[in-house]
Parts: C-alpha cells; structure tokens; sequence
C-alpha cells in the first residue's frame, strides 16, 4: 500500500522533530550542568613562602566528600612533579615528607610546605575527586628570603686597595655602593649559592686613596626595601713616644693630687708631733707643782 500525499508529509514531519529533538539533547548534555563536574575547588592564585617558615596553600572544595586529592608541580622544562597524594580509602598518616594536608574540616584541602626552601619556588596543580566530579586549580609560591645585614671588609692583595661587601637572600636583590657625594659608584659582583640554594652576593670597588678618607656604604634593595652597611673605621692610635696634649695634662693633674696629698699628710704629722710635745710639756709640769705642794705640808707638820 502506497502512502498517501498527507501520510508522507506528517512521516517527514516527525523525522524532523526528532532530528530537532536529538540536537536539542545534545545541546543540553554539553551546556547544562550534566556536562560539568559537580564540584567547585577554590584555591588562592599565588602565595609567598618565607625561608625556613611554613608555608600554606590554601584550597577549599564546595563539598565533603573528598575521595582524592593529588597534587602536583608543574616544570617549565622536563616532567612534572607528583609532591603530594591523598587517598580517602587508605590508613594511616597523612604527612608525606615536608608537605602534609592541613584538613582543618572536611572541605579544606589546603597543604602545607613545612620550612620553606628555595626548591619549592613553582606552580603547584591541585586535583581533587569525589563521587560527584572532579575539579582542578593551581597556585603559583613566589619564594623569598630577606638578605642579611651587608657586611663590609677591607682588602688589600698585591698593593690593590679595596672594599668588599658580602651578603646572602632570594631572589637576586639590586646592589649599589655610594659615599657622601657619589652614588651608584662601579662594582664588580660575584654571585654564587650556598646549600641552601640562596644566592650569595660578594661585590668588590677599588680605593685608591686610604679607606676611611670617605664614608663607604653598601646597599641592598629589595622591592624598593634597602639594607644598607657603612664602613666601620677606628680612629688612629697615638704614635709611640709623642705622647697627646690629653695626656701630659692628665700626666699634670696626677702629680697636682700627689703634691696635696703629701703636703696634707705633712700637716698631719707637724700637728701630732707638735700636740705630743706640749702634752709632755704639761705632763712635766703638773708633776712639778704636785711634788712641791707635797715639800710644803710635810714642813707644816
């Protein structure tokens, strides 16, 4: 039986609203929220992390439910680096080495970096997973450790004056020398690394003239942050055998309380010897007078 004219349109018809229909499901399926993972993960774009001082990497999720987390960090050159695996099935602790998850309650996936090292400088990717999606975010550490005070010393190799200032940080710092009239004065810088990986900066100016004609000071800036060393110079001792003013005046004042000091003691001793001598002289005479009153009344008996 052939259709009809109306029976073929109204076939045509349907196989159009379905085909409408189809598009319009997988339209739905890549633009509604059946497409996207059902959980959110918050985390903070950058943080600085501080030498020897811990360091947190804050992430939040949406939910409670964390089945997963793995975190990552991210190379520029080579392959990336897994630092950091959680997994809610196994037992135990929940440390790995220097980073441990903080977990102050049950939608908080935040790690942190214990004693910060320079090594940690980098992009870490988060990845959590739970029963209802899956979600990614990544957070830049910007490492730092403030630079020492500059210490400044003196050199003097082969008849080649000069000054040296020496200080150690992260990341590379702007180092300068100035004196009272001149700033930015040239220098020749040496930079290597200690064990740490922290950048050890050595710097070097010529003196030609003797070094504390002039006030020397080093400068180590950081983000418009400056330490600065001046020369520490000590004043030069009196030659031997040219004794200083200050010291044949003390010389002076010293034989000055010697002098009144003996002619004190002197007056001292005159006044005892002289007292000594009349209290004999008294001594003397009471006995005289007491020898004659005794003559006379042994004549009137």
């Amino acid at each position: 039986m052939i259709p009809s004219l109306t029976q073929m349109n109204q076939i045509l018809e349907m196989g159009l609203c379905f085909k409408f229909y189809s598009y319009f499901l997988v339209y739905l399926c890549f633009n509604s929220p059946c497409a996207e993972t059902f959980v959110k993960l918050n985390c903070e774009k950058s943080v600085t992390g501080v030498f020897n001082e811990d360091t947190i990497l804050p992430c939040r999720m949406d939910t409670t439910e964390l089945m997963t987390l793995r975190v990552t960090k991210l190379h520029e050159i080579g392959g990336d680096e897994v630092v950091f695996t959680f997994n809610s099935s196994e037992n135990g602790s929940e440390v790995r080495g220097q980073i441990k998850l903080r977990r102050q309650d049950s939608k908080d996936v935040s790690l942190i970096i214990q004693k910060t090292q320079a090594s940690n400088n980098g992009t870490y990717q988060f990845y959590v997973e739970t029963d209802h999606g899956y979600d990614t975010k990544s957070i830049s550490l910007m490492f730092k450790a403030p630079y020492t005070v500059p210490q400044i010393s003196k050199k003097d190799q082969g008849g080649e004056k000069g000054l040296v200032c020496t200080t150690v940080g992260y990341p590379q710092p702007q180092l300068y020398w100035k004196t009272e009239n001149e700033t930015n004065l040239t220098h020749y810088d040496t930079i290597g690394q200690t064990n740490d990986e922290l950048y050890n900066i050595t710097s070097y100016i010529p003196v030609a003239e003797d070094w504390c004609l002039i006030n020397y000071s080093c400068f180590v800036c950081m983000e418009n942050n400056c330490t600065s060393k001046e020369l520490e110079c000590t004043k030069a001792e009196p030659i031997s055998g040219q004794p200083q003013e200050k010291d044949r005046a003390g010389c002076r004042d010293r034989v000055g309380v010697f002098l009144i000091l003996g002619f004190l003691m002197l007056l001292i001793f005159t006044a005892f010897f002289y007292g000594k001598k009349e209290f004999y002289r008294a001594y003397i005479r009471r006995q005289s007078e007491s020898a004659t009153e005794d003559l006379v009344d042994d004549e009137e008996n």
